[in-house]
């Protein structure tokens, strides 16, 4: 998990240079950032499955966001998902 919201955080940070307010959604089998799409990063497949099946198709995040934040996004994710699996 830690990787992955490493590399979340890096893609925010690159992200965030251009804009106050970035965009991260699930389409089709990948996770896209303000429309970029995520394919080669560790993990973006299993988060965009994740963000479908608990109904999320897209998620705001503001200059500033820190990685405490991301993981308990990343967390909450996945114990929402592993829920609806039961």
């Amino acid at each position: 998990m830690a990787r992955a919201v490493g590399q979340l955080t890096q893609t925010l940070e690159r992200a965030h240079a251009e804009a106050p307010h970035v965009v991260l959604g699930a389409v089709d089998q990948q996770v896209v950032v303000d429309v970029i799409p995520l394919a080669e990063a560790h993990g973006s497949r299993d988060l965009a499955e994740r963000l479908r099946a608990i109904g999320i198709e897209r998620i705001g995040f503001d200059r500033g966001v820190v990685d405490d934040e991301l993981f308990a996004f990343v967390r909450g994710i996945a114990a929402a998902h592993s829920r609806t699996e039961d």
